[in-house]
């Protein structure tokens, strides 16, 4: 039976273009912010050195571990429950909203900055003494506190503030950061840290003041109840995954390992989080445009939108990956130095780590707009069973390969779990066998590098793979021209004038 679908509201429809407008202009600040990000993260190795850049990439994971643990799911809650009030015209209902946000996750904050502050000291690090256990309890506040006017921008819409602050979030901490390290050493690191967390958040509330609504009194208990298990039970299931990878490092550092292998598994966490920072960011803007497809034309039509992403940013993934294979032999002892060349497998395998965990959390997200947050959780436990067992038998040792490795079987444990669970129960596809050609093509580069003589042949092997990974994603229909069509004719579409007052 053929499935019909219906003729768009004209209102969603100008909705939905107006998000992928929106997702077009915070994109193209990401990408700005994406080339800073990525600039700093060529110098800052390199001015602190491998064992330096460890002590940096411990200190900064528990950091982000303890900031990704106090969202709780705030992001959804904005925009299920904020933005509804907004565009129900209930202003007071979402001051209300934003109000219980802030207050709540500024005393999570000082939990998760005392928490932060033990963690630290128990990291087993001699450089990781009381001062730097402060220093790292007032950036973990810092970002806590400066969540809720974060999200309220993008609530908002204030897609120029978004790209500012988008900028300055890629570059304020590692500039100041790396200037401390040139006056001082390590010892002025974890200040610098502080001084730009503090700031950023301090940059936050500013812009997004003109938006903050305060009124007096709280939200009645049963609604706040109700948000409250939303935010958490969803925290409960995207942050469980994601915390396996960014807490790498300290896991690491806890199992006893050397700041060395640390700082080679912390350089290839820092170049993810700037390849998928670009892509999350466009994919949050894009969401309500996925919701909005779904609310009025169904599953199956906000599916091709989503499958669409889904293999642009595995190709985006799988290109990178491809790229530094085939120029890390020369390149990698060029900008970072000689003592990161060991780091070179560990990348080239944790852009592996990054293909899975994509393909996972976009069949992760798919489970969210079908409110069915348990299958993140199922996939998240299979993460965790696959991936502690084998960091505990192998990846205490050896160059941290084996830690990549054993965190690749746990990504991939994750991401076929959910893509099993999200055919079965709803069969639906997002395409992801349309990247093993790609993927097959990155594996043979990396095959003939390993055996052949990379100072000679680099270049010429450089030149086969783009050429061969062009072909394979055209070949494989990862990117497919009438799928593009949509999206283009959504940029182009002029916006809806506004009809002039009567009289």
């Amino acid at each position: 039976m053929a499935i019909s679908i219906p003729e768009p509201d004209p209102d969603r429809a100008r909705e939905a273009a107006r998000a992928t407008r929106g997702v077009a202009a915070v994109s193209l600040g990401q990408v700005a912010s994406t080339g800073l990000s990525f600039l700093l993260a060529l110098i800052i190795p390199r001015l602190l050195g491998s064992r330096d850049y460890g002590n940096w990439a411990l200190f900064r994971s528990v950091i982000d571990f303890m900031a990704l643990l106090c969202a709780l799911g705030t992001p959804a809650v904005m925009s299920q429950y904020y933005v509804a009030a907004r565009a129900g015209g209930r202003d007071g209902e979402a001051g209300l909203i934003f109000k219980s946000l802030a207050a709540g996750r500024l005393a999570v904050g000082v939990v998760a900055a005392a928490a932060g502050l033990f963690l630290l000291l128990a990291s087993r690090n001699p450089l990781m003494d009381k001062a730097a256990a402060g220093f790292l309890a007032v950036s973990v506040l810092a970002r806590v506190a400066g969540l809720a006017p974060y999200l309220l921008l993008y609530a908002e819409r204030r897609t120029g503030r978004i790209v500012l602050v988008n900028i300055l979030a890629a570059t304020l901490v590692p500039a100041l950061v790396a200037a401390a390290y040139y006056a001082g050493g390590f010892r002025l690191v974890p200040p610098a840290c502080a001084a730009g967390d503090a700031a950023l958040a301090a940059v936050y509330w500013a812009l997004a003041r003109p938006d903050v609504r305060w009124p007096r009194g709280w939200l009645p208990r049963a609604r706040f109840r109700e948000m409250a298990a939303f935010g958490v039970t969803l925290a409960l299931a995207n942050t469980t995954s994601l915390a396996c990878i960014t807490m790498t490092p300290y896991f690491m550092s806890l199992a006893g390992m050397s700041s060395l292998l640390i700082g080679r598994v912390g350089l290839a966490v820092r170049l993810q989080n700037i390849l998928l920072g670009l892509l999350a960011t466009a994919g949050g803007t894009l969401w309500p445009s996925i919701t909005s497809l779904m609310e009025t034309e169904g599953v199956r039509r906000s599916v091709v939108w989503q499958s669409l992403f889904h293999r642009l940013g595995g190709v985006l993934i799988l290109a990178a990956a491809g790229g530094f294979l085939a120029v890390a032999g020369w390149a990698v002892p060029l900008v970072w130095g000689v003592e990161f060349t060991p780091a070179i497998p560990v990348i080239g395998l944790w852009f592996g780590v990054t293909l899975a965990y994509w393909i996972g959390m976009r069949h992760a997200l798919f489970a969210q707009l079908v409110r069915s947050p348990a299958t993140v959780l199922k996939a998240s436990a299979w993460l965790y069973a696959v991936f502690v067992p084998l960091f505990v038998v192998f990846g205490r040792s050896g160059s941290g390969v084996e830690t990549v490795l054993a965190l690749l079987g746990g990504a991939l444990a994750f991401a076929a779990s959910l893509v099993f669970t999200v055919r079965r129960n709803w069969n639906v596809s997002l395409d992801a066998r349309r990247l093993l050609l790609p993927l097959a093509v990155n594996a043979a580069l990396a095959a003939f590098l390993q055996w052949g003589e990379t100072s000679r042949f680099w270049m010429p092997a450089g030149l086969a793979w783009a050429g061969l990974f062009v072909a394979s994603v055209m070949a494989s229909h990862c990117l497919r021209v009438h799928e593009v069509t949509e999206i283009l004719t959504a940029l182009r579409r002029p916006r809806p004038r506004r009809e002039a007052p009567p009289g």
